[in-house]
């Protein structure tokens, strides 16, 4: 498969791209989304972030995104969490930040 544009255009390759996730890939998203609205959860809860505790389905895929968007790869490590954690509850206390408005 050649990956230069036909003439129809750059966006009709991308829609020919193959995109299934891997079974590995679906587990890691899972993970990681399970993991973003835990920790949402409990730092909403301690009144450390700003937010809602309960969400529904399209707001907790909306934060998950949110968070992703947010994680910055230069914030340290803070014990006792994993490094992904930390990168999780430093975006979401950017995005989320006290006093609540």
């Amino acid at each position: 498969m050649s990956s230069t544009a036909r003439r129809s255009g750059i966006f009709k390759l991308f829609l020919d791209w193959p995109m299934s996730l891997t079974d590995a890939e679906q587990a890691a998203f899972t993970e990681f989304a399970t993991d973003v609205i835990q920790f949402h959860r409990g730092l909403v809860e301690a009144k450390l972030i700003c937010g809602d505790a309960n969400m529904d389905t399209d707001l907790a895929m909306e934060v998950v995104d949110e968070v992703n968007e947010n994680l910055n790869l230069d914030d340290l490590t803070e014990e006792p969490f994993t490094r992904v954690q930390s990168l999780m509850i430093k975006a979401m206390a950017r995005l989320y930040p006290l006093p609540c408005k």
